[in-house]
């Protein structure tokens, strides 16, 4: 988990938008707990940190593009399990 939290505060950092870093930090608890749920699931732990290197080496490509589709990919592939159950 710890981990995970500092890999998105990471990558907001590397935005230097300073919304979105406010955003994130202020959202620390909710999405604590939604990332906690996600790595419960099985598989989910590895997968996750795929994700993880895949934006990490777009972002180090300096491919700002790809790197947001695949950050939108993980996103979505880590809570769509949370939003379906309601």
């Amino acid at each position: 988990l710890d981990g995970d939290r500092r890999f998105h505060l990471g990558v907001a950092a590397a935005s230097h938008n300073p919304v979105l870093i406010k955003l994130l930090k202020g959202l620390r608890e909710p999405l604590d707990r939604t990332s906690e749920t996600s790595l419960t699931r099985p598989g989910q732990p590895g997968r996750s940190l795929a994700d993880h290197q895949g934006i990490r080496d777009a972002i180090r490509r300096r491919e700002p593009a790809d790197a947001a589709e695949k950050m939108l990919t993980h996103l979505v592939s880590t809570t769509d399990h949370l939003i379906n159950r309601g």
